[in-house]
């Protein structure tokens, strides 16, 4: 099944790499511009999306209107199970390693851990992470609900055209 995977969902992984790590961490696009990551987070969304749809392609080719609402189905539930992997992999890198993943550097309490994830009080910088992963998830699930409408719309404009085809080839064979 790997040897059928579009080339396309090799591109767009590349692409989301390249962003978040050469142009974000590199290029110092996460210290210039505060919004990076929000854009980089939104442009997930759209591009895990669509990385589902043509992995979904490989193994379903929609032929009518429950076919591709199933493969756009599936394509939405890959964006949504890869989005909170991927906060997930941020934190754990923090924890670890000691990254800035997300947004501050901070000492992680192993025997508080429970403690200071869900925070001291409402006031507490330590909340920034639940904020900056809340947002980040948010963002990345608009956009892939917005490519599950976009994919609906492209297909239904297909099959029309498809339709209209069929319908004129029947014409042209009948006179």
């Amino acid at each position: 099944i790997f040897c059928k995977i579009n080339y396309r969902v090799q591109s767009l992984l590349c692409i989301i790499v390249f962003l978040g790590s050469y142009c974000g961490n590199y290029a110092y696009l996460y210290a210039y511009t505060s919004r990076f990551d929000t854009l980089l987070h939104f442009v997930s969304g759209f591009i895990s999306a669509t990385a589902g749809y043509y992995i979904g392609l490989t193994l379903v080719k929609p032929l009518n209107k429950k076919e591709n609402l199933a493969l756009c189905l599936f394509a939405l539930a890959f964006s949504m199970t890869v989005i909170p992997i991927h906060e997930m992999v941020e934190f754990i890198g923090d924890y670890i390693w000691g990254t800035t993943n997300q947004g501050f550097m901070w000492e992680p309490e192993p025997t508080k851990m429970i403690y200071v994830i869900f925070g001291r009080g409402k006031d507490d910088p330590l909340l920034v992470k639940i904020f900056d992963t809340m947002y980040d998830m948010t963002l990345a699930s608009t956009s892939s609900f917005i490519s599950f409408v976009i994919m609906q719309i492209r297909f239904a404009k297909q099959s029309k055209k498809t339709d209209n085809k069929t319908v004129t080839e029947k014409e042209t064979v009948a006179c």
